[in-house]
């Protein structure tokens, strides 16, 4: 990791290899997955990585509403939050405003400064959450007493022990106290249990209090602690979403040149094969081995097909599916 000159945020320079899967890669992970792989990368500051993959899979299911929730949280983060309010608003018009939804458009409408706006969509009762986003909106228009106010309001209404340590940190550093700001985030972690791995955002907030003190070995040593929790993380997300190895640029240059099957469709998928890839799939040509044994399934053969993690697996019985008469058991 290194630090970036021009906006002091932490830019792991490892190559990961979650930020650049391919679309056929994508097109495998569905359902929770996909919210977990999001996650990651906008935890990490990967969002137009984030971006990318919602973008590939709206373009196979471009009214899925958990999609476009998450298409529109990443425009937010992105700056581009009066895209984000308009997609919400056509969710919102099919569905009706969900809590998740409105929280997004308190956030976009904070970002574009309409803080009266926001302030008015938090709901009652008026409980600790509600409190806490009074707090973060305060602190956004820097009126930091307030925010303080409010912050104090949900620690009455939250159980004992569950004081808002990183709320108050992030309120500190904002108000140019970063010493208190780390002894509070000291606190919160002190607490864990020898068992419980930190939070990245808490490593992340120290980070920033240690830079803000001119602090650079402490800086230096969350570097390497953070780096060390992105690489656990990617590494057991691969491991749940099937991804044994995912070739780095390093490897496609080394490896030999492998050509798609464009040239040698003829004579081995019929046309109106390759017509249904183009329009149910949106692809242009089949992978190496997909040809091979989706044309053995169309003639009725018995065929195994045994192709590596992320090479198209699913295509070999979801497009003659499509094409042949009956059901499909999977």
């Amino acid at each position: 990791m290194k630090l970036c000159g021009t906006c002091g945020n932490i830019m792991d320079t490892t190559i990961d290899a979650l930020t650049t899967l391919p679309a056929h890669v994508l097109g495998h992970i569905t359902g929770e997955r996909r919210k977990k792989l999001v996650e990651y990368l906008a935890r990490w500051g990967q969002q137009p990585a984030a971006l990318a993959c919602v973008e590939v899979w709206l373009q196979g299911s471009p009214q899925l509403a958990t999609l476009r929730e998450m298409r529109a949280n990443l425009l937010i983060e992105l700056g581009q939050a009066d895209e984000s309010l308009v997609m919400l608003d056509d969710i919102d018009a099919e569905r009706g405003m969900s809590q998740s939804r409105r929280n997004a458009r308190i956030r976009a409408l904070a970002a574009l400064g309409a803080f009266e706006a926001a302030h008015a969509l938090i709901v009652q009762p008026e409980d600790a959450t509600s409190w806490r986003t009074r707090s973060d909106l305060f602190r956004r228009q820097k009126r930091f007493a307030d925010a303080a106010s409010a912050l104090s309001r949900a620690a009455e209404l939250l159980p004992e022990g569950s004081e808002p340590f990183r709320a108050v940190a992030e309120l500190a550093l904002a108000r140019g106290d970063p010493a208190h700001a780390q002894t509070l985030l000291r606190q919160r972690l002190d607490r864990l249990p020898a068992h419980i791995q930190p939070a990245v955002r808490d490593l992340q907030l120290l980070h920033e209090a240690a830079l803000a003190l001119g602090d650079q070995l402490e800086a230096g040593r969350l570097d390497a602690q953070l780096a060390e929790l992105r690489a656990a993380e990617r590494r057991a997300l691969q491991d749940e979403l099937g991804i044994d190895r995912i070739a780095t640029p390093q490897d496609v240059e080394a490896a030999p040149t492998v050509e798609l099957l464009e040239l040698h469709h003829e004579g081995i998928v019929p046309a109106e094969t390759l017509a249904a890839l183009r329009a149910h799939f949106g692809f242009e040509a089949l992978r190496p081995g997909q040809a091979t044994v989706i044309a053995q399934v169309l003639s009725g053969a018995s065929v195994l097909g045994v192709l590596p993690t992320g090479a198209g697996k699913s295509l070999t019985y979801q497009l003659p599916a499509l094409l042949l008469d009956g059901a499909t058991l999977v």
